[in-house]
């Protein structure tokens, strides 16, 4: 039986760092988005140098998406400590990829409109299309939703928070897993979002993280919230 491959998952730590990663070893990290914060975008504060000494001495690299806060001063010194993997296709092993959905405007309170965000799914889908292959599983890594429908109820205005692009680009996707972030009501949150060609596990870590596991050769996923 094949050894599952253990990924450290987080989202909107803003700076903060996560109470505990368990005292495991892990295969990766995976951050979807807004490690910074708006007062980091300014300067370099405490919370920017405790984020960059855990992300330093993590092990893996830390892949990640920006998020709105994720730009300015902070971006630039966690250039260093994080990879950004906003639009791009990442191995993370031979069999297993990570397709990374982020934007960042001017302003940390900018929040993309469908338009936008369906460009960078067009974008990342292009990229993503040669490596559907048999032999391939995707995790989807964004910081912004998809609207899943009841999946995770929502009240009030969704522009800016949820989008039908990228549910879209999960059922073109097919990923085992999507990891998201950005509703912080969320936080803590998974389940499976099921369509008429299939489903996958919807999950919102939220800041203290939790322990994704895959199993490459069954097409398997569980997660494992930290609490």
């Amino acid at each position: 039986m094949a050894v599952p491959i253990k990924i450290f998952c987080l989202s909107d730590s803003h700076g903060d760092i996560p109470t505990t990663t368990g005292g495991m070893t892990w295969d990766a990290c995976l951050h979807a988005g807004d490690f910074c914060s708006a007062a980091m975008r300014g300067g370099v504060g405490r919370k920017l140098g405790q984020f960059k000494r855990w992300a330093d001495n993590f092990g893996p690299p830390v892949l990640a998406v920006r998020g709105n806060h994720d730009a300015g001063a902070g971006l630039q010194v966690l250039a260093t400590s994080i990879k950004d993997v906003t639009g791009e296709i990442v191995q993370v092993t031979p069999s297993l990829l990570v397709a990374g959905l982020g934007w960042t405007g001017a302003n940390f309170f900018d929040l993309p409109g469908e338009a936008e965000l369906q460009a960078a799914c067009n974008a990342l889908f292009d990229k993503a299309q040669p490596m559907i292959l048999p032999g391939n599983s995707f995790v989807l890594l964004t910081h912004y939703p998809g609207d899943f429908g009841g999946l995770f109820p929502f009240t009030g205005d969704r522009t800016g928070f949820v989008f039908k692009c990228v549910r879209d680009l999960t059922e073109r996707l097919r990923p085992l897993v999507v990891i998201q972030g950005h509703v912080h009501g969320h936080f803590m949150s998974q389940g499976t979002y099921e369509w008429s060609l299939g489903s996958t596990l919807v999950v919102n870590p939220g800041p203290d993280g939790g322990t994704l596991l895959v199993n490459v050769e069954e097409k398997t996923v569980s997660f494992v919230m930290w609490t």
